[in-house]
């Protein structure tokens, strides 16, 4: 039997945000992995 999913929406995704170097120690890492849910629905740039 197939699966029938077309109910489903994807709810969030994984991202990397870049940590400045004046925030960050010479062995810290310079990526961050966040989870991306949405856009701010007031703000006009992303």
């Amino acid at each position: 039997n197939k699966l029938n999913l077309p109910h489903l929406k994807v709810f969030g995704y994984t991202t990397h945000c870049h940590i400045p170097s004046i925030n960050r120690n010479k062995l810290d890492l310079k990526a961050l992995c966040i989870l991306f849910i949405d856009y701010d629905k007031n703000s006009q740039i992303y």
